[in-house]
């Protein structure tokens, strides 16, 4: 999460100084990393914390061994690891959507095919672009360029 926001704060003008790279092509990094955060996120979100992965008695068995006492205390803790970042993988998409949004936003007013590009590099289905873009920036009039060719009922 600290990565996303790190990468979506930094100061382009700067940073192409810095690289000696056009501003266009921090831009286009800078959103295909935040495309590719928010995809890893999707994918976790998506897939969750599978119904399937064995527990601790499927693992060790009914019976309690003493020897098995470490080994069972490594499962549960992995296996409480594993549900916790499911958990926080579906708390912060919905925060990471809208920041990755303001971004493309930003960097690329007036271009719809190449915010489309990015939205599409994150993982979304053309079915879910339109959600996204009315749950995350809406239908205001910096966003309008995103709007144009699209029916208030989509």
């Amino acid at each position: 999460f600290n990565a996303f926001i790190s990468l979506a704060c930094l100061y382009h003008p700067h940073v192409s100084q810095v690289l000696q790279v056009s501003r266009k092509e921090v831009i286009s990094l800078i959103s295909s990393y935040c495309a590719a955060y928010i995809r890893q996120i999707r994918a976790v979100e998506r897939n969750g914390f599978s119904e399937k992965f064995p527990t601790e008695t499927d693992v060790f068995g009914e019976k309690f061994e003493r020897e098995q006492w470490d080994a069972r205390l490594n499962y549960r803790n992995m296996y409480i690891l594993a549900e916790n970042r499911n958990i926080t993988a579906k708390s912060d998409l919905k925060s990471l959507e809208a920041r990755f949004m303001e971004i493309l936003v930003k960097n690329f007013a007036e271009k719809k095919g190449e915010v489309l590009k990015y939205i599409r590099m994150a993982g979304y289905g053309d079915d879910e672009i339109n959600g996204l873009i009315d749950r995350t920036v809406g239908r205001v009039p910096k966003t309008e360029f995103l709007n144009k060719g699209r029916s208030k009922k989509d």
